[in-house]
C-alpha cells in the first residue's frame, strides 16, 4: 500500500513538474504556442486563446468555440469537439457537447441542450457523452451519477462500470481517501467502502472529509473530529466546525462566537470573536477576525492565538494580496503588512489591489508613481496614466505619449507611442502617431 502511495505521489510530482517546465507564449500575429524551459518550441503557435493551466498534466484549449486538450508535450491528445472540458482532477475531467433538438423551438429556432460525460487522461470516454443531467466526478470518489430521466438514474465507476447500489442506500459524492465513502441510510450519515461494508455505523447528522484524513463529524447537532483510524480525537463539542487549512480549522462555539482548532484537537484561538476570514495564500493561518459589538476588524494568527492587530480597522478578504491588505481607518485608506506594521495611511489618494514585479501603483493629485512592499515610494508621482508591471516593464504616460520603465523607474523604451498594451510572452502591442499599430520586444524593437 505504502509502495503504491509512494508511486501515486512520485507520478502527481513529475506530471506539476511537466506542467511548470512547459510554458505557453504568444507570437507577434498574436497566437499562442508551447515551449519548454530551455525555450524548444513542443508547439507552433496556432491558438487565437491561450490554453489553460496544466492541471492534472493536462491543458484545455479553443478552436473555434470547442474545446480540446493537450498534454504537456503539446500533443493535441482530444481533438476539439466539446463545447466544455472541466480542469482535470485525480485522471478524469467532464466533458459537455451542445446539442440540437429540431422538433423543438425557441424564438423560431431549433433548441439547444447539453450532454455530459467524463473523459480520462488519454482522452478516452469513460463515461459516455450521452447524459442529460450528472452529479459529481469521478475524480470525488469511486462513482458518478447520470441520468436522462430523474427516475432512472445509473451509478458508473471509474472503470465506467454501471453498477447497483443497495436499497435504502444513498450514495454521497463526498471523497475522503479512495476507498472509504460517505452515503447515508434513514436519515443518518455513515461510512462505507466500495463494496458497500459498512465502516462507520449510520449513526451522525454530517461527515465531512478535510485535510490529512481526517473526519469532522456531527453528533446530536455537535461536531467533534474523528482520525484517519476512525477513532475521536475531540468527541462532538462545538456548534461548528469548518474544514481544515494548513492544519488550522475555524470552530464556533454554543454562543456562536469563532476561535480555531489544530490537527490534534487542541484549541489554538479561544472562540471570542464575531466573525473569522481566513485569507492566508500561504503555509500561515493567517486570518481577519471582527470583534464583537463593533463592524471592525483585526488580525489574528489562528495556528496560536496571538492577536496581531485590535479590531480597529475596515477591511474585508477581497482586501489582501499575498502579504499586503488595503485598509480604511476613519474613512482614510492605507496598506500593512503580515505584522500589522501600517506601510502607508492617508498617503495617497488612490492605490493599486495588487503588487505585480514587488509594485503596486499609487495616485496623488491625479499623478501615477510606485511603492514597494515597504510602503516606500520608489518611482515618484509624475505620470498621467500608468498600468501595473508586467515582465519587468510598465506602461507609462505622459501629455499622450506612452512608453516603458523598469522596476527601477528608468525609462527603457522612449515614450513616443500614443498607445501600447502591457507586455505578455515578451512583446507588447502599440500605436505610432500615424495611427499604424504594431508589435514590440522589450528593446523597443519592432517584431516582424
Amino acid at each position: 500500500m505504502k509502495k503504491i502511495l509512494f508511486l501515486l505521489v512520485a507520478l502527481f510530482i513529475t506530471l506539476c513538474v511537466q506542467s511548470q517546465n512547459s510554458t505557453f507564449f504568444k507570437n507577434n500575429k498574436n497566437l499562442w504556442g508551447l515551449k519548454d524551459k530551455d525555450g524548444k518550441v513542443l508547439l507552433e503557435p496556432k491558438f487565437y486563446n491561450k490554453p489553460a493551466a496544466f492541471m492534472d498534466g493536462r491543458s484545455i484549449f479553443s478552436k473555434a468555440g470547442l474545446k480540446g486538450v493537450l498534454d504537456e508535450a503539446g500533443k493535441e491528445i482530444v481533438a476539439p469537439v466539446y463545447s466544455f472540458i472541466s480542469d482535470y482532477k485525480y485522471g478524469f475531467a467532464v466533458a459537455t457537447k451542445e446539442m440540437t433538438d429540431t422538433t423543438k423551438k425557441v424564438n423560431g429556432k431549433p433548441a439547444k441542450y447539453f450532454l455530459k460525460g467524463i473523459i480520462d487522461r488519454s482522452g478516452k470516454e469513460i463515461v459516455p457523452v450521452m447524459y442529460k443531467d450528472m452529479q459529481g466526478d469521478l475524480a470525488n470518489g469511486w462513482f458518478v451519477t447520470v441520468w436522462n430521466d430523474p427516475k432512472e438514474k445509473i451509478f458508473i465507476n471509474t472503470a465506467g462500470k454501471t453498477f447497483t447500489v443497495p436499497a435504502g442506500l444513498l450514495l454521497m459524492h463526498d471523497r475522503v481517501d479512495g476507498k472509504r465513502f460517505i452515503a447515508m441510510k434513514d436519515s443518518k450519515f455513515g461510512l462505507i467502502d466500495d463494496q458497500f461494508k459498512e465502516l462507520l455505523p449510520f449513526a451522525y447528522s454530517r461527515i465531512t472529509p478535510t485535510e490529512n484524513g481526517i473526519l469532522i463529524v456531527g453528533e446530536n447537532n455537535l461536531f467533534g473530529l474523528m482520525d484517519s483510524k476512525l477513532k475521536w480525537i475531540v468527541k462532538p463539542t462545538f456548534s461548528n466546525i469548518h474544514k481544515f487549512q494548513h492544519a488550522v480549522a475555524i470552530i464556533t462555539n454554543e454562543e456562536k462566537l469563532y476561535g480555531a482548532i489544530n490537527t490534534k484537537g487542541v484549541v489554538t484561538t479561544n472562540p471570542q470573536f464575531e466573525n473569522i476570514y481566513r485569507i492566508e495564500k500561504t503555509n500561515a493561518a493567517f486570518a481577519m477576525y471582527k470583534g464583537t459589538r463593533t463592524d471592525k476588524w483585526g488580525l489574528v494568527n489562528l495556528a496560536t492565538g496571538k492577536i496581531i492587530t485590535p479590531a480597529d480597522y475596515k477591511m474585508s478578504s477581497y482586501d489582501y494580496e499575498w502579504g499586503i491588505i488595503k485598509f480604511r481607518k476613519d474613512n482614510k485608506k492605507g496598506m500593512m503588512d503580515s505584522t500589522g506594521k501600517e506601510l502607508f495611511y492617508d498617503a495617497y489618494d488612490d492605490f493599486s489591489p495588487g503588487f505585480s514585479d514587488n509594485r503596486a501603483w499609487v495616485m496623488k493629485q491625479n499623478k501615477y508613481g510606485f511603492i514597494d512592499k515597504t510602503g516606500t515610494l520608489v518611482i515618484p508621482a509624475q505620470y498621467d496614466i500608468v498600468n501595473g508591471f508586467s515582465e519587468g516593464l510598465a506602461k507609462v504616460k505622459i501629455n499622450g505619449k506612452c512608453g516603458f520603465i523598469n522596476t527601477t523607474g528608468d525609462v527603457v523604451i522612449p515614450l513616443t507611442f500614443t498607445d501600447a498594451s502591457s507586455f505578455e510572452s515578451g512583446i507588447a502591442w502599440v500605436k505610432d502617431e500615424t495611427g499604424r499599430a504594431f508589435y514590440i520586444d522589450k528593446t523597443g524593437k519592432e517584431v516582424k
